[in-house]
């Protein structure tokens, strides 16, 4: 099963929803099948979602066959999606999410089941008044694990080793990885790719410290990543090495996967080069959760120009790779 959290109700999500007969049309009914998806239906566009989706209120009454994806409605009371404000749409984003961690916390087939979360805003989420960091946060704190968070694109994969922190931060935090984890994570993570490149860390300062004399902190990374590759007798990381370079053509293909020591060090090479056809993909979880790689999209939306493709992406990748080598990463 693929459950797919619907995402802001006023953001590209359910755009793509109401256009999935077209965006799908070459799922096999097998896939069909595996789809369910957890929102509300809104006026105008009930009937645009009931031509395209088998509407259930009760997951017990999901029937076993069937030619049409599930629609899973949290909110019996249907409201008008132009009428909603910001941070009812974020609450009820956040309960789309909320509901689907449930829903596989208490399913006896936790194993068999794959998460696609739709854009929010985390703004939204916040003015109703919940404390919201992003989904990677969530789910490592809902399934009690330390989580990594992939930028994932079939020709380039980066994990920042930080998250949403503030850049002053980032030192302090680099000195508590666990690099030992990170290895583990690294050789699964190259298993499940069957890639054989070596995986590297980035510099957290200019020109990777130049040996300590511009801080301390690419000195320790050396040191930890050389206690791992001592202890396993493999060199699985190399590194650090300057991330004005490391995503330079001589040298992007040579690895299997980079990490970055902050979130926009990874980010904005990555979002320049495979915009709108990456994936964000939560590793070290029992199940496989993926995203795009965007935000809500609420001004396309608006304006009718938004592109679908990503969304697309995330759902058929869900599909296609849920049961496969993914759980656990």
């Amino acid at each position: 099963m693929v459950l797919v959290s619907l995402g802001d109700p006023q953001g590209i999500g359910y755009q793509a929803l109401l256009n999935f007969s077209q965006l799908f049309s070459t799922l096999e009914k097998k896939q069909l099948n595996d789809l369910v998806v957890v929102g509300d239906l809104f006026l105008p566009n009930i009937d645009e979602i009931q031509s395209n989706f088998l509407i259930i209120e009760n997951p017990k009454d999901i029937p076993n066959k069937r030619n049409k994806p599930v629609f899973l409605v949290l909110e019996k009371n249907k409201s008008n999606i132009n009428q909603l404000s910001d941070a009812e749409c974020g609450y009820r984003s956040y309960k789309y999410f909320e509901y689907c961690l449930n829903y596989i916390k208490e399913s006896s087939q936790i194993n068999n089941i794959s998460l696609v979360t739709l854009p929010v805003s985390k703004k939204n989420i916040i003015d109703a008044g919940i404390n919201f960091a992003g989904h990677t946060e969530v789910l490592g704190e809902f399934f009690k694990r330390h989580v990594y968070m992939c930028m994932y694109h079939p020709k380039l994969k980066v994990i920042p080793l930080t998250h949403h922190i503030p850049l002053i931060d980032v030192a302090k935090q680099i000195k508590k990885i666990n690099f030992e984890q990170l290895a583990i994570v690294t050789q699964k993570f190259k298993i499940s790719m069957n890639d054989e490149r070596p995986a590297v860390v980035a510099g957290v300062n200019p020109h990777a410290g130049e040996g300590g004399r511009i801080g301390h902190e690419d000195t320790f990374i050396t040191n930890e990543l050389a206690k791992v590759n001592q202890k396993y007798s493999a060199e699985i990381l190399q590194g650090p090495i300057a991330a004005d370079s490391i995503f330079s053509p001589r040298l992007i293909n040579n690895y299997s996967l980079i990490f970055t020591c902050y979130h926009d060090q990874g980010l904005i090479p990555f979002k320049m080069l495979y915009s709108n056809t990456g994936l964000n993909i939560t590793l070290n979880l029992p199940i496989l959760r993926v995203s795009p790689d965007h935000g809500p999209a609420f001004e396309a939306v608006a304006s009718n120009t938004a592109d679908y493709q990503n969304i697309e992406t995330a759902i058929l990748f869900a599909l296609e790779k849920g049961h496969e080598n993914w759980v656990n990463l």
